[in-house]
Parts: C-alpha cells; sequence; structure tokens
C-alpha cells in the first residue's frame, strides 16, 4: 500500500503543462516580463516560477501528483543532501524499506517523490533548514504576493 504512494509521478513536460493549466496567471507574468512563453520553454519557466514561489510551487506540483520539489539556490545536490543528510535523516531509511536505491545519484528523485507526498513537510525544510542550499529561504522581496498567496 506504500509503495501506491510512489505512482503517478509525471514526466517534467507533463507537469509544466499541470501547473500551467492550474495557474492560469504564471504564463501571463512571465511574457508581461519578456519571457518567451513557447510551448518549448514552459519547463524553464515553471522551473523558475518555483524558485520564485516554491510553497506554491510544491502545492500545485502535489495536486499534479508530479512531486514539489524545489532544488533552486544551490546545486540540487547541496539541497537533496541538505535534506536527506541533515534536516531529515528519517526520509532515507524509510525509501530504502520501500526498496528504492537512496544512494547520492538518487537523491535528487526521493526528494522530488517525498515532497510530492509531503508538500507542507518539503516546503518547511526548503525555507527552514535547507533554505541556504534549495534557494527557499525567505528573503523579503514580497515575490509571494505577487502570485496571490502571500
Amino acid at each position: 500500500a506504500v509503495l501506491a504512494l510512489f505512482a503517478g509521478a509525471q514526466a517534467q513536460t507533463g507537469c509544466s503543462s499541470c501547473v500551467l493549466s492550474q495557474r492560469g496567471d504564471i504564463l501571463p507574468f512571465y511574457q508581461r516580463n519578456g519571457w518567451d512563453v513557447s510551448s518549448w520553454n514552459h519547463d524553464n519557466i515553471v522551473d523558475n516560477w518555483c524558485q520564485i514561489d516554491p510553497n506554491g510551487c510544491a502545492g500545485v506540483k502535489a495536486s499534479c501528483g508530479c512531486g514539489g520539489g524545489n532544488n533552486g539556490g544551490g546545486s540540487s545536490g547541496d539541497c537533496a543532501a541538505c535534506v536527506l543528510d541533515d534536516a531529515r535523516p528519517d526520509i532515507k531509511p524509510f525509501y530504502r524499506q520501500n526498496g528504492w536505491n537512496t544512494g547520492r545519484s538518487n537523491y535528487d528523485a526521493i526528494l522530488d517523490n517525498w515532497c510530492g507526498i509531503d508538500p507542507s513537510g518539503c516546503s518547511s525544510v526548503m525555507n527552514g533548514a535547507c533554505g541556504w542550499a534549495c534557494g527557499g529561504s525567505d528573503d523579503g522581496d514580497d515575490w509571494g504576493d505577487d502570485w496571490g498567496d502571500g
């Protein structure tokens, strides 16, 4: 039954499509700010939005079933290592017990999956203890307000 939680992950392109269909305000915002909003650039737009609004990103990605990973800021490896090795060392044993490869090469996949299952916990760690590595710490710039969630 636990493994059923891991089903339903979408490819990034499918994820971006879902995110943009649920958040109709994103593409017009980026277009107004000079971005090319052609479909080939949707993944980049969603990735950038997730760095600007990690809480909104986690929630929408969770509802799309594609994980809420915001691995901006440091490298994605820094973010995943901070979360899995330091802030939440309980996550890796759970995944190992459920047949996942918990080696460093799979950290991003584990983090993305966990963020899809627990977007609130994910956001809390990425904006708190691991904000320096995940690019999720609040810098007081009010970007969240532009997305209607702050």
